[in-house]
């Protein structure tokens, strides 16, 4: 017998029908009201594009697609993405920078990366759904969500 996949204990269709129930009752709301409601119609709004990130998940066991620094041997770099004045760059962990002489390296991917032998390369790694400052949802990377680039989810 297969076991299904699952997310958080739901299957995908599960996941799905929680969106289903949290956009009717976005509909539900505006047809009750005239602007009132516009806060809880916005909170079934995200929770509907929480769910069918949850639903992606749980098709994938828990696995999503991010992007990772590694280095000529395919080794995942451990570094942090950080913003700069210059732009965004990987900032590295002590045993990185002692390695390549280096602690921060721009993501520009010109003449440092190839001097260095980095490259970047999609890895499938554990994930988590959660929500953004600005009430949006976003899937990040469970091992350390700091270190991986995430890539556009469309649900």
């Amino acid at each position: 017998m297969d076991t299904l996949n699952t997310y958080k204990g739901k299957t995908a269709d599960q996941w799905r029908a929680l969106a289903e129930k949290a956009l009717q009752e976005r509909a539900e709301s505006f047809e009750r009201c005239d602007t009132d409601g516009f806060m809880s119609q916005w909170a079934s709004g995200v929770m509907a594009q929480r769910y069918r990130l949850c639903a992606l998940l749980a098709e994938t066991k828990g696995l999503h697609e991010f992007t990772v620094a590694v280095d000529s041997e395919g080794n995942r770099i451990e570094a942090e993405i950080v913003k700069t004045k210059y732009g965004e760059c990987y900032c590295l962990n002590d045993r990185d920078t002692e390695r390549f002489g280096r602690r921060f390296i721009p993501m520009c991917y010109g003449r440092v990366w190839k001097a260095l032998g980095l490259r970047e390369e999609a890895a499938l790694l554990p994930a988590r759904v959660e929500g953004t400052p600005t009430g949006g949802c976003i899937v990040r990377d469970e091992t350390n969500g700091r270190y991986t680039k995430m890539r556009t989810v469309e649900v």
